[in-house]
């Protein structure tokens, strides 16, 4: 019986394999000659590429080669050559060659708009190298295009909330700043703080350096000094001493300006900002009481002239 089992498997089995389909693997293909020299002139590049990292003697050298060799590997309008032309650059700029790495990064950019098109993440990096190396230059005239261009293209592409756009916001109100053009400068950092708040809250990180750059640019200007303090309160808090020396030096801009009764107001919230971080006996909060009590015209002997405490 058990023989008779075992020879019906056998033959189940053998029957099976009979009508199962053979399956053959094709062949591998040799490579070309063409291929093969191709994947030689890569690995070439890659081998120059690691070497200028560890020649920087010979590194501009080594990498306007592998620039060179992109280009006649790839074409100029290839992303690896796009690439290698950033490595360039950017090796041109640490060495100090600005005018050099500028010529560099407009040719990648350029052709990585026509690799990848205009609003595609390298581009736009591309153009904010140009804008920054533009601006270290001094020529804030020819970056403010550029970088403008770029605070559009990063909004097309990943919306008015997202990191790059206000990174490349901040970068347009400096080259802004630089120029003089401060109520610009202010109204673009000031929408894009908005919009990224709406989007990811008060306490996101970019938020807040974003406030940051606001309140410097805006205690850079005198006749706004009072504008810093809601900013740097929103950042910090009523006690923290960017706070106090904000409401110090507000007191003291209005002062000056004879506009007593605005900078009695502002000496007034620093005496209290003061007692409560520092204690009602710390020598910050006695000087801050001194200067109040001369704004109201209670005299005090011994306290400096156009002192309001700023720590």
């Amino acid at each position: 019986m058990l023989k008779n089992r075992l020879a019906a498997r056998s033959f189940a089995r053998a029957c099976s394999n009979a009508f199962r389909p053979t399956l053959t693997v094709p062949p591998r293909k040799k490579p070309t000659k063409e291929q093969v020299a191709f994947k030689n002139r890569e690995q070439t590049i890659a081998a120059t590429n690691a070497l200028a990292a560890a020649r920087p003697d010979s590194q501009e050298m080594l990498l306007r080669a592998s620039v060179d060799d992109a280009k006649s590997l790839y074409g100029a309008n290839h992303p690896r050559t796009v690439y290698a032309m950033g490595a360039l650059a950017g090796a041109l700029r640490e060495n100090g060659r600005l005018p050099a790495a500028e010529a560099v990064v407009r040719e990648a950019a350029e052709s990585s708009e026509r690799a990848l098109g205009k609003i595609h993440p390298d581009t736009v990096d591309a153009l904010s190298s140009l804008a920054r190396l533009l601006a270290l230059q001094g020529k804030h005239d020819e970056a403010e295009p550029v970088a403008l261009d770029v605070v559009r293209r990063r909004e097309q592409s990943q919306g008015p909330a997202a990191a790059p756009m206000l990174d490349a916001v901040l970068e347009l109100s400096h080259v802004l700043s630089a120029q003089g053009k401060l109520d610009e400068a202010e109204g673009v950092v000031r929408t894009a703080l908005g919009a990224r708040r709406e989007a990811h809250g008060a306490d996101d990180e970019k938020t807040r350096g974003a406030l940051r750059e606001l309140a410097a640019l805006v205690g850079s200007r005198k006749k706004d000094s009072r504008a810093a303090v809601p900013l740097l309160r929103a950042l910090h808090g009523s006690r923290h001493p960017h706070t106090l020396s904000a409401l110090g030096s507000a007191a003291q801009r209005l002062h000056a300006q004879g506009r007593t009764s605005e900078a009695e107001a502002f000496a007034r919230e620093l005496v209290n900002a003061c007692r409560d971080a520092l204690g009602g006996d710390h020598p910050m909060t006695r000087l801050a009481g001194e200067s109040l009590a001369r704004l109201t015209d209670e005299r005090v002997p011994g306290a400096p002239p156009d002192s309001f405490g700023a720590p």
